[in-house]
């Protein structure tokens, strides 16, 4: 029914949170760290010179890496991850040119379509998937879909074209986006979890 539905997109759209019991350690003796997709959580118990909770974590696809928030209040250290809004799907223009091999930093996809027109394809993407849909007036139609790579994170730097029947489909490098390292602040305010989903980690007790 209808609030089932409104309950889905609820839950959709609530942030990531990993909790943890750390009886004994302050905000300031948190370091939590985000490199490139891993989330890195580190904290020392006042006095101990040993790592008293460590843990690495794969960030979610859907994961916004530049809004990763943390407490540590009461003796319960918090990672808050929120969510990136539900992507929509970004049109790649095609061209009728298709550079030289060299010009073309990454190649996603290559394809032989005699009698196909620029004019004839559609080609997006989305979720990290390439999709290309090839439709001529006489009805003759094509789909294909490709994955991109990891490292293709900016779409709006990915290319196509279609001359002499055949398609080629690139990105340059202004596409790829370069693993960075984020130092996220651990704050010493508590933070209410009732309506939050909590992943903890693997073999880890919360």
């Amino acid at each position: 029914n209808d609030n089932d539905n409104d309950n889905d997109n609820d839950n959709d759209n609530k942030p990531y949170v990993l909790r943890k019991n750390v009886p004994g350690v302050a905000a300031e003796d948190v370091q939590v760290t985000v490199d490139d997709d891993v989330l890195r959580v580190e904290a020392r118990r006042r006095g101990e010179t040993s790592t008293s909770y460590k843990r690495t974590f794969a960030m979610p696809e859907d994961a916004e890496r530049s809004g990763v928030s943390a407490t540590c209040a009461l003796g319960v250290l918090t990672v808050r991850i929120p969510k990136k809004p539900v992507p929509v799907p970004v049109a790649v223009p095609v061209s009728d040119t298709i550079p030289e091999a060299e010009q073309r930093h990454i190649h996603l996809a290559h394809l032989n379509v005699p009698g196909f027109k620029p004019s004839d394809a559609t080609v997006e993407v989305t979720r990290g998937m390439l999709r290309i849909k090839l439709s001529k007036e006489n009805g003759e139609k094509r789909e294909r879909f490709a994955s991109l790579p990891d490292s293709v994170k900016n779409h709006e730097h990915v290319h196509a074209a279609i001359a002499n029947g055949v398609m080629a489909v690139w990105a340059d490098n202004a596409a790829v986006r370069e693993p960075a390292e984020m130092t996220v602040d651990v704050s010493s305010t508590l933070l209410a979890l009732d309506d939050d989903w909590v992943m903890a980690a693997e073999g880890d007790d919360a």
